[in-house]
């Protein structure tokens, strides 16, 4: 797994690159990812009641908000890597460091506190979540930061290696996660899933990664400030805004079913969105492994090479996400329909299969985001702030109404944003043509 390619000098990709490789261990990743959430799902259908589902599925969405611990730098980091040679890409990763332990201490802070007060407020016994939750915050954190060593990789040329280590840390962690609900301690999987995500980058970092040596003549605190700022923040801020709103209207929604209509609820219809939410993380990690290979085509003005893998990509990853949903949907309606304990554990029909096509509309919506962001910007962060806000309040007003509803306002919101990112695409391709 040692990175055995020349360094030729030119940025990202260009340094190694196994395109069939990465696509498949990016693959194999969502997948394995993929397979746990269906595999927990069935393991949580089987042993716990609806109630204790909701609970589970309500704690895994706050959960997910540790996914922006780092503020957005990680993926930063990663672009400002591909697009340098890798002699000027080592530098940085010394100025992330100095960034992200203090961010993650603050954010994982945040998430600690804030997910406490609406564990409290619901009225879940605390004694069933204090000490999972602490202990999933602290470790959720410091997994942020081991993770920027396989972003280094990654952004340095050597994707197939950062992917094929992803794919072994996800797997190993979903079997950690997988056991502590089949034990019962189901509020105990998130911990235990970051404990050994931590591990496996610890034990892969000695054997696989080759990361700069330490220097004794460190730049100052105020050069690695300006380089931050004038190599991370300006999409730093720009991802912030994304994945938050992102995470606002989806993460968010399984809490608020909670609030307005009780745990079985909460437990039926979010276990759909978890669902939902799995396929998108499966077929986006396809456009995903293509980041730093779309940055440097993009750098390198290469305008007709980025539109053909851009388009096979979208295309073939497009057949995937629908053809899993499809099988999803009409899994969950035959054991619906076969068992009375499945039915009432699982979602009615017409909201399942909206909650499922919006599940391919953010799978297009994600496609067009990892190229446009090739640029090292996003034309879409604004208007995807504003129209965050109202989506939100809908979600609100939809789930003191009916499920229905709800399932309908979750796909026309993934309509909308997946039509406004695609708006852009042209313009996209202009700016690539005059680079060339």
């Amino acid at each position: 797994m040692g990175d055995s390619s020349p360094n030729t000098g030119t940025p990202g990709l260009m340094r190694s690159d196994r395109p069939q490789s990465t696509a498949i261990y990016a693959l194999g990743t969502r997948l394995s990812g993929t397979i746990v959430s269906l595999a927990g799902s069935i393991l949580i259908l089987l042993l716990l009641s609806p109630e204790r589902i909701g609970v589970f599925l309500t704690v895994g969405s706050l959960a997910a908000f540790s996914g922006i611990a780092d503020l957005g730098l990680n993926y930063s980091f990663l672009l400002a890597a591909a697009a340098r040679p890798e002699k000027d890409a080592a530098p940085l990763i010394t100025v992330a460091l100095t960034v992200l332990i203090p961010t993650v201490t603050a954010t994982g802070t945040i998430l600690l506190v804030a997910g406490a007060i609406f564990l409290h407020q619901v009225e879940i016994p605390t004694k069933s979540w204090l000490w999972p939750w602490i202990s999933y915050c602290v470790l959720a954190s410091f997994h942020q930061v081991f993770l920027l060593a396989v972003t280094y990789v990654e952004g340095t040329g050597r994707r197939d290696v950062a992917w094929r280590a992803h794919f072994w840390i996800e797997a190993a962690a979903g079997i950690g996660f997988l056991s502590m609900i089949a034990m019962h301690l189901e509020l105990w999987a998130f911990a235990a899933g970051s404990l050994i995500r931590i591990a496996m980058v610890l034990f892969l970092f000695r054997g696989v990664f080759r990361m700069p040596e330490a220097r004794s003549d460190a730049p100052s605190m105020r050069y690695q400030l300006a380089l931050w700022l004038a190599e991370f923040w300006p999409m730093q801020w720009k991802t912030i805004a994304n994945n938050l709103g992102g995470l606002i209207s989806t993460r968010l929604l399984t809490p608020m079913l909670f609030a307005a209509q009780g745990a079985a609820t909460a437990g039926r219809v979010g276990l759909a969105l978890s669902l939902a939410i799995s396929i998108v993380g499966i077929s986006s990690a396809w456009p995903l492994s293509q980041t730093a290979l779309y940055t440097a085509l993009y750098h390198q003005g290469r305008a007709s090479e980025l539109k053909s893998v851009f388009i096979s990509t979208c295309r073939r990853s497009l057949l995937l996400s629908v053809g899993i949903c499809f099988g999803v949907g009409i899994a969950c309606e035959v054991l619906r329909h076969e068992s009375g304990h499945m039915a009432a554990r699982l979602p009615d029909s017409e909201p399942l299969w909206l909650i499922l096509g919006a599940a391919v509309m953010a799978h297009l919506s994600y496609c067009f985001a990892i190229l446009l962001r090739a640029r090292r910007t996003d034309p879409v962060v604004f208007a995807y702030l504003i129209f965050t806000i109202p989506a939100l309040v809908a979600y609100w007003f939809a789930a003191h109404v009916s499920v229905m509803l709800f399932a309908v306002v979750y796909f026309l919101t993934g309509s909308f944003f997946a039509a406004l990112y695609a708006r852009y695409l042209p313009p996209f391709f202009a700016a690539v043509l005059r680079r060339g």
